[in-house]
């Protein structure tokens, strides 16, 4: 089933299971929410007060083709309150959570905003449903997110499929971010095929466990799907900011000392280096409150690299910096040069350059 697809067509029947062994389920109520037009709840939980809320999909309601919908109810399911969100394009959640301050975190699509035809869709809500924030993930092409859950250090783990990243047709996907929704760790799994999961859980390891179906593995036309993650699926998270506070100061340095999957946030100011990327990295720029951070170089050569930001090494995420300074030396002249594969280049800024603002010299 095509889960992009702009017409919401699935009904959710809820039982509720009351006694002990041997006892016969009898439903106790059901309500219905909706207008004249296609609405869809896919997710819901028991709240601390007793009632429920549920996160799904609207047409009737909203701004757009499809809106997020979000709705809570008492104990006996009469609605307290409702919120779609969206733009004027498709959108729909799949998974709600409580978290730890009594608000929600939601996971869905949108095809509203974002980089590509859908994207992944987080928000992150208060207790009345009102948006406190959201971040959007994802390539040029579908991808989308059915699951979320704060994990023990206060941020969350999202798990979905991808049509922009990883080894095959689709791939299963798993997105780890901070408090706040920053993407800290993104990781593909499967094989040639059509892999995709829909559940995900945090570990008492502290790892992840994910559960999906997958078409490139397996006995049959499709098998279900387990796959455990190990903690921090090996990897960390190394923070640079050039005013103290952080790990390091430079960029540089904290390249040197990371290693194949690490995440380097960068947070806002000047950093006066040529930054090479000789390591598969996700390089992340953060605003802080002073803007992207900006690499520049001078106008200098270091190490034959004349270039702000190289990458290098392939596989590599760079996202959100402003690139400057750079001079005009082949090979390697350009705000940003690229001279490898497989990498993702998004919300960067090249300007004030002697060279072209990002160059790409060598692609097999």
């Amino acid at each position: 089933m095509n889960r992009y697809s702009n017409i919401a067509i699935a009904l959710i029947v809820l039982s509720i299971f009351a006694g002990g062994a041997g006892a016969v389920p009898l439903e106790e109520w059901n309500k219905t929410f909706g207008g004249r037009f296609e609405d869809i709840a896919n997710s819901v939980l028991q709240t601390s007060d007793g009632g429920y809320v549920f996160a799904g999909g609207t047409t009737s309601y909203g701004n757009g083709l499809a809106d997020v919908w979000l709705v809570k109810t008492d104990a006996n399911g009469n609605m307290q309150w409702s919120k779609t969100f969206g733009g004027t394009g498709f959108d729909k959640a799949y998974s709600v959570q409580r978290t730890s301050d009594s608000g929600y975190v939601i996971a869905g699509i949108t095809n509203s905003s974002g980089n590509g035809e859908f994207d992944a869709w987080l928000i992150k809500t208060d207790a009345g449903g009102n948006m406190q924030w959201d971040r959007t993930f994802g390539g040029t092409n579908n991808d989308g997110v059915f699951s979320v859950q704060q994990t023990s250090d206060g941020g969350y783990i999202l798990a979905g499929e991808t049509w922009s990243y990883g080894a095959g047709y689709v791939n299963a996907w798993l997105i780890k971010t901070d408090a706040s929704g920053n993407e800290l760790l993104s990781r593909t799994f499967g094989g040639a095929d059509f892999d995709a999961v829909f559940s995900v859980r945090q570990t008492s390891d502290g790892g992840f466990i994910l559960a999906g179906e997958t078409w490139s593995y397996g006995a049959g036309y499709n098998d279900a799907w387990l796959v455990k993650i190990s903690s921090g699926a090996g990897t960390r998270t190394i923070t640079v900011d050039d005013s103290g506070g952080a790990d390091y100061t430079k960029i540089q340095d904290a390249i040197d000392n990371a290693s194949d999957g690490d995440t380097i946030l960068v947070y806002s100011g000047i950093y006066s280096e040529n930054v090479v990327v000789n390591k598969q990295l996700i390089l992340r720029g953060i605003d802080n409150g002073g803007g992207k951070p900006i690499v520049n170089a001078n106008h200098r050569c270091v190490n034959g690299r004349c270039s702000a930001i190289n990458l290098s090494a392939g596989n590599s995420i760079l996202d959100g910096f402003i690139a400057i300074g750079s001079s005009v030396t082949w090979p390697d002249g350009g705000g940003i040069v690229v001279n490898s594969n497989n990498n993702i280049i998004i919300n960067n800024t090249a300007w004030q350059n002697s060279g072209p603002g990002i160059f790409v010299y060598s692609f097999i």
